[in-house]
């Protein structure tokens, strides 16, 4: 498990992995201390390797939404040159932001397909290998005001001799 508290009240982002799975915090520069964001690279076998971004995004941000938009999008794009081979994944709370520019330029697909906040999908899995996720939305264990988000992933790792 890795947390990273939000630098207001409440917020923040957590993770859970299976003891199995290797996982590195990734050096992603944050430019502003009010960003809500973990990078992390997951790795499944040597060959089989995840860049996952996991962000709370507020509906009312301290910051300026198009400039965390353009952050997000440069370093996606960082990370599809420094691990071209990678299985990216964006996800989080980001509350209507628009995510064209991203989903255009660094080639993911948004897969969370039914609300997640009454009339809304405010919960979102963006990847660029669509193929290998199945989200869905379903009641939440803790208590939200949000669904959760289930996300299977068909992957295997690879046989070693």
């Amino acid at each position: 498990m890795a947390t990273i508290q939000a630098a207001r009240k409440g917020g923040g982002v957590c993770v859970y992995l299976k003891n199995s799975l290797s996982c590195q915090p990734l050096e992603v520069k944050n430019v502003n201390e009010y960003y809500e964001l973990m990078w992390l690279r997951v790795s499944v076998d040597r060959t089989q390797h995840y860049c996952i971004c996991v962000c709370y995004h507020p509906p009312k941000p301290k910051y300026c939404s198009i400039a965390f938009k353009d952050y997000l999008q440069a370093q996606f794009s960082s990370l599809c040159d420094a691990f071209p081979n990678d299985i990216l994944v964006l996800t989080g709370d980001l509350n209507r932001l628009d995510l064209s520019d991203l989903t255009d330029n660094c080639g993911l697909t948004q897969l969370v397909s039914s609300p997640t906040r009454k009339t809304n999908t405010l919960d979102l899995f963006l990847t660029n290998r669509p193929d290998l996720f199945q989200c869905c939305v379903a009641q939440s264990l803790t208590r939200t005001d949000h669904l959760a988000v289930f996300v299977n992933c068909y992957c295997t790792p690879c046989e070693t001799d």
